[in-house]
């Protein structure tokens, strides 16, 4: 089952914008809720996926410049790429182990705005301070400064 131990949602996104994550199907007849986090950082940004228990439904989209991709736990080999709009949100339900595409524009209008109060928290970047980090792109490891651009080509861009 997601959102437990070895089954965590993580997404990695490449330039500015902002991750949005909606929550509904409320077990408590409580507000369905809608909320981003924006970045501004031109390279890569790491993000945590989390819930509450109130809800059986979760989706989240990204709306930004580069690439976004998704991956349970550990499962680097099988990253997938984030919904970038309402119509194919990646989502899931409670009680399955997947995540996919669906059509949520219909509960949108009905959830409560809770920008930078949502459960999506950017994973602080640890690295030192001039440090490279190793990029894979389309299985080509490249090494590039942390301050490079990414070119608008990469299609899916990930730290190894």
């Amino acid at each position: 089952m997601l959102f437990t131990t070895g089954n965590e949602v993580t997404v990695i996104t490449v330039g500015p914008g902002k991750l949005s994550l909606a929550s509904w199907g409320s077990i408590n007849s409580g507000q369905s809720t809608v909320g981003a986090v924006t970045t501004t950082n031109s390279f890569l940004t790491k993000w945590l996926v989390s819930f509450s228990h109130c809800y059986t439904r979760f989706a989240f989209i990204w709306e930004g410049e580069g690439q976004a991709v998704y991956q349970i736990g550990n499962k680097a080999d099988e990253r997938k790429p984030v919904g970038r709009s309402w119509d194919n949100a990646s989502t899931h339900h409670w009680g399955t182990n997947t995540i996919a595409g669906e059509n949520i524009t219909s509960v949108i209008p009905t959830c409560v705005n809770r920008d930078n109060m949502t459960t999506l928290y950017m994973i602080p970047d640890l690295s030192i301070d001039g440090a490279k980090a190793e990029l894979t792109v389309a299985h080509t490891s490249i090494c590039c400064p942390s301050s490079s651009k990414v070119p608008s080509q990469v299609l899916f861009a990930f730290l190894s």
